[in-house]
């Protein structure tokens, strides 16, 4: 019986393990002008963010991110060259906190080339982290 029960025990474990991620997927943009916009899709947990670019030449993004149960307003910023913007979403949904919240952070800059927008981005999760940069 107790044999059972430590089973089922690991066994929602994983299933649990398997249902929290960090990940990152990048859909790079199609360029030339009139293609599509590059695109990021990361996940911390319960940190969901989608990151959609312009249409080539890239010169800001559209965020729309939910956080828990909480859905964030999607907001459209445009980044003019030399300068950045920042999304960084952080949630611990223990209590008390715990040393593993989730998280999501993804730096975005407008430098050097006008149009092109590098970024870099992390994702957290149950201490598992992503990483991933690249041009939008």
């Amino acid at each position: 019986m107790r044999m059972l029960c430590l089973l089922k025990s690991v066994a929602l474990l994983l299933l649990f393990a398997g249902i929290s991620r960090a990940q990152i997927v990048v859909t790079p943009p199609v360029p030339p002008s009139g293609g599509t916009g590059g695109k990021i899709d990361i996940t911390g947990g319960m940190i969901v963010c989608h990151i959609q670019g312009d249409i080539p030449p890239t010169q800001g993004v559209q965020v729309s991110c939910s956080v828990g149960a909480n859905s964030i307003t999607p907001y459209y910023v445009k980044i003019p060259l030399n300068s950045n913007h920042t999304v960084s979403y952080v949630l611990d949904p223990g209590n008390p906190p715990t040393k593993n919240p989730d998280m999501v952070t993804c730096l975005i800059a407008a430098q050097g080339t006008a149009g092109v927008l590098k970024f870099d981005c992390a994702a957290l999760t149950n201490g598992m982290e992503s990483h991933a940069s690249g041009t939008l």
